[in-house]
Order: C-alpha cells, then sequence, then structure tokens
C-alpha cells in the first residue's frame, strides 16, 4: 500500500491549490479525480452559455504574482471554456499533474483511531493510506435527475447542465424543454433557442435577473497593473466570500437586491456556477 502525508479529492479550483501548497511544504500527496482533466465543476459544466457570475479578475488565484502577470482573461465574466483553459494552465505551469489520478473517485476513506491514519480506496481497486484527507469536492459537480414519472420511457435524448456531453449538443432543428430557470436554465436557454426548431420552458419559481454588462477586457477596461494579492494584505483574504464589495446599484435595484438577491444576465447568461 502506498503511503503519503495528504490525499487531495478532486482537481478543481481548491483541490489543484491544495496540492501546490503541499508540495511546497514538502508534504507526500496524492490527488484524485473523478473527471478526465483539471478543472473541478468547470470541467463538467460545458452546457451552452456557461458563464461565471464573478469577475475574471477576480476569480483566478493570487497565490503566485507570476501567473498573476502573465495570464490575461478576455472579457469581464469569463465563460466555461476560458476558465477550463486557466486551469489547465494552472495544472501544466505548476506541473501538477503528475500528483493527479484521473478517472478516479473514491470509495471509501476509513480512520485508524490506532495509527492516526487514512485509508482511501478508489474505484481502480487502489488503496492508499494518509495522514491527513483533503476533501476538495466543491458543491456543484454533483449532478441530480429529478425523478420524474415517465423519464425512463422518454424516447428522446436528455442531458444534464452538470453533467454535458463534452463533444456538446447540436439542438438545430429539434423541439426541445429545458426544465427550471435557476443560474444555469439562465444561461443555457437563449443559447439553445439559437439553434431549437421551438423551445419550452418550464419554471416553478421565477428567478430574478440584471443585466451583467460583460464586455471585453482590454488594458483601458482592465486597467494597467492587476489587483493586490493575498499577500499585500488587501486582497481576497481581507474580502467577504474573496470577492470585492459589488458596485452601487441603482435605487431600480437596490430594494429586489434586498428582498432576496439576484443573478445577472446578459441576454446569453452571466450568472454561473462557480
Amino acid at each position: 500500500m502506498e503511503e503519503f502525508d495528504a490525499v487531495v479529492i478532486g482537481a478543481g479550483f481548491a483541490g489543484l491549490y491544495q496540492l501546490y501548497r503541499l508540495r511546497q511544504l514538502g508534504f507526500a500527496t496524492r490527488g484524485f479525480e473523478a473527471g478526465g482533466s483539471v478543472g473541478g465543476t468547470w470541467y463538467w459544466n460545458r452546457y451552452p452559455g456557461a458563464r461565471c457570475d464573478v469577475e475574471s479578475m477576480d476569480y483566478s488565484y493570487s497565490f503566485s504574482e507570476e501567473l498573476e502577470q502573465e495570464w490575461e482573461w478576455s472579457e469581464r465574466y469569463p465563460a466555461q471554456p476560458e476558465i477550463l483553459r486557466y486551469l489547465d494552465h494552472v495544472a501544466d505551469r505548476f506541473d501538477l499533474r503528475p500528483l493527479i489520478r484521473f478517472d478516479t473517485r473514491v470509495t471509501s476513506a476509513v480512520y485508524d483511531d490506532r495509527t492516526h491514519r487514512w485509508t482511501v480506496a478508489t474505484d481502480h481497486g487502489d488503496t492508499v493510506s494518509a495522514r491527513f484527507v483533503i476533501a476538495a469536492t466543491g458543491c456543484l459537480s454533483a449532478w441530480q435527475v429529478p425523478e420524474f414519472e415517465g423519464l425512463e420511457s422518454f424516447r428522446g435524448a436528455t442531458y444534464h447542465t452538470g453533467n454535458w456531453p463534452k463533444e456538446g449538443v447540436d439542438f438545430t432543428g429539434l423541439r426541445v424543454g429545458v426544465i427550471g430557470t435557476g443560474s444555469s436554465g439562465i444561461q443555457a436557454i437563449p443559447r439553445i433557442a439559437e439553434q431549437a426548431a421551438a423551445l419550452h420552458v418550464f419554471q416553478r419559481t421565477p428567478n430574478y435577473s440584471v443585466p451583467a454588462r460583460n464586455h471585453p477586457l482590454t488594458p483601458s477596461t482592465s486597467g494597467p497593473a492587476r489587483p493586490p494579492t493575498a499577500s499585500t494584505g488587501r486582497g481576497p483574504n481581507t474580502r467577504v466570500a474573496g470577492t470585492p464589495p459589488s458596485r452601487p446599484l441603482s435605487p431600480r435595484w437596490r430594494w429586489a437586491t434586498r428582498s432576496g438577491g439576484a443573478s445577472t444576465s446578459d441576454g446569453g447568461g452571466s450568472a454561473g456556477r462557480r
């Protein structure tokens, strides 16, 4: 049985940083990832219009000044493909892939009170021992398929935004039904409507959505320098949820936001999974 100081489950934003930091501290580490590559929720959520609702320059790592300076975001709110490219770049730049076993799910983690170590097993039959187990699995990568009556006998194709086909889906000329108008629905519906012959949206509860005012980033719009990093004491570690305060809203929007929050959409959707 292989022995490690730490096991990290998941290779999204949190998992990659944990692997980087543990190695930096001298820990022997093994990562396990169910997907075929890094990305976490951005690996699985490939549906049309998928986009983040945090500004790109804040939705990025701050542990490396060099990384911050060399990576150029193209939009104020990054789309899924660009976020995935960013995480691929991070994994390659810091040589994190050799630490990770992809296409591998952890099936059990059992703690031994006598040895003070974890025994971690995977669906490939691997078993490793570790002093620490870090679950960087997040909260947005486990998709739920509703138990609709008759779903198993439906003769058409069905898709879930949280487990979208990597090769994409062509809806040209098809009749499509979308169930739900949360962030994913808001983003996917306009894009699917561009192709489908007919689109029906099934909504239980309306979602509040405001214009995202997304735009391309240029030197004039992104500023001459990157925002302060965590090392300066004025970065994400000093902010609630790690993001800067929202810009002031007009009176028209303040009441609605106080009444229950808002998601954003630019017509193609800008509220998204983080």
